[in-house]
């Protein structure tokens, strides 16, 4: 029996040492259900008679092979959970940090807002009074600078109420052609100042949309200021209206300064300003709010564009049953 068993375990290339026992049934030690209790007599049912093999160092060498494997997976989850409090702690300053950010931008708009609030009190007392028809170029420009100072001051707040999670869009049906047209007005200056020529095609008759008109018309607003200001020529700006799978596509193609390859991922971030940042002012705000307004929309925003060679940006709007 020693033999045998020592043949067994030199072939499974395992150096263990081993005791022999012979118990009966009725041994306290004795298992029949153990796998190292085994009948003398295999094919005798009757017998009481059993052979028991003991390893006195089988836990020992158990551990002895198994260590490097669970050091090594203790380790890893050692490893795992730093890395799971790092994001955790990564994760809260960032909120500490956002949320900073949202206070912020709304004290520094609530103060804006009253100054803007004077200006125009006191521009709408000048105007009842009356006044030199040479002044009126200049309180025309300072009601103008308001108003996008004003607009500029709404958008922050916008922004950070969007972020916060505050703001509830108010939709309604939408006309795209007529809205387009009322954003045009708004730009009038803009486009006399820069010679701009801004076509409007619509391949569908009285095509609507399901979308808030306040930040829908900001939205546009920005894109075709963006296509102005970045253009080193004649600025022509197409706008086209189309019927897509399942909703309705607006593109604005112009022909400005293009934005490189490598820059496309970043063009949506806030405060990131591309191109002519010495001859062109803003807050690098205006393409974040647009994708901002897309996705509380359920829409998307697609840009095309290479270096020199203008910029189409796609708006996708879906179709929604209202």
């Amino acid at each position: 029996i020693n033999a045998a068993i020592t043949s067994a375990l030199a072939f499974y290339d395992l150096p263990q040492k081993f005791d022999i026992e012979f118990k009966s049934r009725s041994d306290a030690e004795c298992d029949p259900a153990s796998p190292y209790c085994c009948k003398i007599g295999a094919y005798d049912t009757e017998t009481d008679h059993f052979i028991v093999i003991r390893f006195p160092d089988r836990k020992s060498y158990v551990f002895g092979k198994m260590w490097v494997m669970l050091v090594s997976s203790l380790a890893i989850l050692c490893l795992i959970l730093m890395v799971f409090l790092l994001s955790i702690r990564a994760l809260l300053a960032q909120k500490k940090i956002s949320q900073f950010n949202i206070d912020f931008f709304n004290n520094m708009a609530h103060e804006f807002r009253t100054p803007l609030a004077n200006i125009k009190l006191a521009l709408s007392r000048v105007g009842r009074k009356g006044f030199k028809p040479e002044v009126a170029p200049y309180l025309n420009i300072i009601e103008g600078e308001s108003s996008k100072l004003n607009e500029n001051v709404e958008r922050v707040l916008s922004l950070a109420k969007i972020e916060d999670g505050q703001y509830e869009l108010h939709k309604e049906h939408i006309d795209l052609v007529n809205l387009l047209e009322i954003v045009m007005q708004d730009l009038a200056s803009e486009i006399k100042d820069s010679n701009a020529e801004i076509n409007i095609d619509s391949a569908v008759e009285g095509v609507s949309v399901w979308a808030d008109p306040l930040h829908l018309r900001h939205a546009f607003k920005n894109l075709i200021d963006n296509s102005i200001k970045y253009c080193i020529r004649k600025p022509v700006i197409e706008i086209g209206i189309m019927q897509a799978t399942s909703g309705i596509m607006l593109v604005f193609k112009d022909n400005g300064v293009g934005i490189d390859t490598e820059n496309k991922e970043i063009v949506f971030d806030r405060f990131k300003r591309l191109g002519r940042k010495d001859h062109v002012k803003g807050f690098g705000l205006g393409l974040s709010y647009v994708k901002m307004i897309m996705d509380l929309h359920r829409g998307r925003i697609n840009l095309f564009s290479h270096s020199g060679q203008g910029s189409r940006f796609e708006l996708f709007f879906p179709q929604v049953i209202t």
